[in-house]
Parts: C-alpha cells; structure tokens; sequence
C-alpha cells in the first residue's frame, strides 16, 4: 500500500457510499489507514437479488458523486493497465504472449484473433472519461447493510480516472452472477463499440494473468482470474455474434 489510496480516501464526498477515512499514519514503513466500520457482511456468491440490486445502485451513486473525479492527478484506465493488455497483439504476431500460446486459448479466440489484437492496439483511446472509478468492486470489497439494504464499497487502492460505467462492468465479471446475463444490467452506454473494447482489454489481462502460477499468499487468485477470463470472453461472443451472423 502506498499513500495513494489515502489521498483518495480523503477526498471522496460524504455522498459516496464508503466508509469515511480517519486518518493515515506511515511508521516502521507500513502505512496505517483507519476508517470508519461499515455495517454490514460480504454479500453471497452466487449474487443474491436484492445484495446485486444494492451494489448496481451504491455503484449509481458512484458515478454521479465522482464525475467529474475529486481527485487530480490520478492515473487514468490506460494508464492503470499500461502493459498489461498486449496479449492478442503478442499471439497474432509471434503465436505465444508469456505462458499462452494461440494453440492454448479457445477456438473463438482463434478466428477472431485479428479482430481482439486490432481492439486492443486502441482499446486505451477508446475507452476514457473523467470519472473516479474504483476499478476493483468485487462482491469481497462491497458490504451490504441488512438493516437499510444498502451497499458500501471499500478499498480504493486501484483508483483511476475513465468512465464511470466501467466498474459495472467490473463488478459483473468478477463476481458470480449465477447465470445471469450481465447485458441488461449494465444499462445504457453512449457508444456501445467502448464496452467492446474494455473487454477485450480485459480479456486479454485475464487470459494471460490466468496462465500463470498462484501466487502463494493468494491461492485462489488464479481462479478468481479464470472466471474474470471465462465470463469476458463469454460476454464479449455474444456481444460480437449478432454482428459476425
């Protein structure tokens, strides 16, 4: 952790759902930030109705508080991910990116291999806005209130700026949705071709990061990264199906 998270921590308003920063101090080289507690427990996996409903709208209330973003300075999207969404380039043009190879990905990757590398070569120009985004709401860093029915999110250390509909689109892919189709709920975007590409960027981020070893404090994370890359790619066929038909 770094001080980062603290100064956006600091600057959130009061309107936006996160339990609120006391103060941060920095000795023996840790960095201590103390928050308020925030009432409430992880919501369950598969996404209960009522716990998804309360995280699509405290992630509604996000988006209006923070756009423009409180906070300069801030790295923006492309800029978070900088060298980490090269995968379709690095298979179209030498057949093996780190540990995937064009022969270890799925068939559909394969025919459209050309169409996921020209994406991603453009997918940071495509895909800005000026918005705070939280950039990691998974269902563990979202507490939801039994009492009021109301979520909180926590831990803001992947803070960037770029458009707020992004983490809906984050918090649909890496949680378990249960089956459900995430197309009608993240609602309505501008320019429907900028989702396309965010998907594809993270497609090829969760391809590659799921090829790779555990690490060993974080056993589980290679799978948390092979569902982000089985329901990218699943979200992104159907998006790009009625096109190719």
């Amino acid at each position: 952790m770094d001080w980062a998270e603290a100064v956006v921590a600091a600057a959130l308003p009061r309107a936006v759902p996160t339990p609120r920063l006391r103060f941060a101090v920095e000795a023996a080289g840790w960095i201590l930030l103390c928050f308020d507690v925030a009432p409430g427990a992880l919501p369950h996996e598969p996404w209960r109705p009522h716990e998804l409903t309360a995280a699509l709208d405290m992630l509604a209330v996000c988006a209006r508080e923070l756009t423009p973003s409180p906070v300069r300075g801030m790295p923006t999207l492309g800029e978070r991910m900088a060298g980490r969404c090269e995968t379709w380039r690095g298979l179209e043009r030498d057949g093996v990116w780190g540990p995937v190879t064009v022969s270890g990905v799925g068939a559909w990757e394969r025919r459209h291999l050309d169409r996921l590398a020209a994406v991603e070569a453009v997918w940071d120009q495509v895909v800005v806005g000026d918005s705070l985004v939280h950039f990691d709401p998974r269902f563990d860093n979202i507490l939801v209130d039994p009492a009021t029915g109301t979520a909180r999110i926590v831990d803001w250390g992947r803070a960037c700026v770029g458009p707020a509909w992004t983490d809906r689109v984050c918090l649909l892919l890496q949680s378990d949705l249960g089956g459900l189709d995430p197309e009608p709920l993240l609602g309505s975007v501008a320019e429907p071709e900028r989702v396309d590409a965010f998907l594809v960027a993270l497609a090829g981020y969760w391809t590659h990061t799921a090829a790779l070893p555990g690490p060993a404090h974080a056993p589980h994370l290679r799978e948390r990264r092979e569902h982000g890359r089985r329901a990218t790619i699943g979200w992104l066929m159907r998006r790009w199906t009625p096109a190719l038909a």
